[in-house]
């Protein structure tokens, strides 16, 4: 990876920051992802090692508060390296490196086990009109799963020029990615997807990753050497640094109201951040 992270336009962007009220939770194993279920907070650990497509056995699930106190460290346990997750139905769905599965929260039983042919490395997930989407960020492809027949078909291929889909939100109907270069080397951007036309926002690239929407602003994840990570707002013609202490590998941020959890992959850290 890169030491530095330079815009090229950079002079063209509005920079400004934020006075922001931050908690850290330590104790975690390469976490990657944060999803919420009633007054509960999921975090999915790829494992002690950050191997994110190690077919080892040991990434879990951690059960938190709110508040990010730990009510249960391995919560579910047996996953190669979990990523993305969304609660659909009383059912946690995760990605794992190939395959989509799923736990019911009660008893934490395993009650979906989907295989994508050819999938190379999951990574968000996203409820969609009644299926979730699923990005492939090894192939460039979004999956759209219809959970209750359990298919799949494209919902939409990247170029390879683009780097592959990461972190996916909704903002006004528009599906917003952050792409990511699989082998964490190469700059990708923020783009657009709508009407099945695709929009690159050329004035900024970087390791991206997790993404996110707040006061209509779309916040992005970024990497950058992987030990000065920030977190970018962008408001649709400019971007902006949210005023964060250097995140170690900002992963799949999650917002709940006005409070950001950001998941520091290669710190083992989950970070809580009030945007208010």
């Amino acid at each position: 990876m890169k030491t530095k992270f330079i815009i090229s336009s950079l002079c063209a962007l509005a920079i400004s920051t934020f006075a922001l009220e931050v908690k850290n939770i330590d104790g975690f194993s390469s976490p990657e992802a944060v999803t919420s279920y009633q007054d509960g907070l999921f975090v999915s650990n790829v494992g002690k090692k950050l191997a994110p497509l190690a077919k080892d056995g040991d990434g879990f699930i951690s059960l938190l508060d709110l508040d990010g106190n730990i009510i249960k460290m391995d919560f579910i346990t047996g996953l190669d390296a979990p990523k993305g997750m969304v609660v659909k139905d009383g059912v946690l769905y995760v990605a794992d490196i190939d395959t989509l599965k799923g736990f019911d929260i009660t008893t934490k039983k395993p009650v979906f086990n989907l295989k994508i042919n050819g999938a190379v490395f999951l990574n968000d997930l996203l409820d969609f009109d009644g299926s979730l989407l699923l990005s492939d960020t090894g192939t460039g492809i979004i999956h759209q799963i219809d959970t209750s027949k359990k298919t799949y078909k494209t919902f939409f291929k990247l170029d390879s020029k683009l780097g592959g889909p990461n972190g996916m939100i909704f903002k006004d109907g528009e599906l917003f990615v952050a792409t990511y270069d699989p082998n964490g080397v190469k700059k990708t951007n923020l783009v657009k997807i709508a009407g099945g036309k695709l929009t690159k926002f050329d004035s900024m690239s970087g390791l991206l990753d997790g993404i996110a929407v707040h006061e209509g602003k779309v916040l992005v994840s970024d990497w950058v050497d992987g030990k000065n990570g920030v977190v970018y707002s962008f408001d649709g013609k400019s971007f902006s640094t949210l005023d964060l202490p250097k995140l170690l590998g900002p992963a799949d941020m999650y917002l709940l109201n006005d409070t950001l959890y950001i998941p520091q992959m290669a710190g083992n850290r989950l970070t809580i951040a009030n945007l208010k």
